[in-house]
């Protein structure tokens, strides 16, 4: 669903170039001179593939992270509205039970995420 296209998409390439990026600069001698310059040789270099580098966990991440996300934000709504499917929701609400869905998401998500 959306995790993985978000993971596919943006996430991965990002991900992949940034720890390169953090191992580069840590080098003794850095080749890479700014963000444009970077992703241009790790294209050159490893092709397109090289910002694909640990997709697949990538995906398993953004998945579950979003599935999470997901379930709990619908659950807390379903709750609130109870046998009213047309009640309003305050924005107030909304805001906490979205803050309570990310929370879910981040501490359902920290193994994998590890990994």
């Amino acid at each position: 669903g959306a995790g993985m296209a978000e993971a596919v998409l943006v996430v991965c390439p990002m991900e992949t170039i940034k720890v390169k990026f953090i191992h580069d600069q840590s080098s003794p001698n850095p080749k890479y001179y700014g963000f444009f310059h970077g992703v241009r040789e790790i294209v050159r270099e490893r092709g397109l593939r090289g910002t694909y580098q640990g997709l697949t966990a990538t995906i398993l991440k953004q998945g579950s992270n979003q599935a999470i996300r997901f379930f709990v934000m619908t659950s807390l709504r379903n709750w609130y509205k109870g046998n009213d499917p047309n009640k309003r929701i305050n924005p107030f609400i909304t805001a906490a039970f979205g803050a309570t869905a990310g929370a879910a998401s981040v501490f359902g998500n920290t193994p994998l995420d590890v990994v």
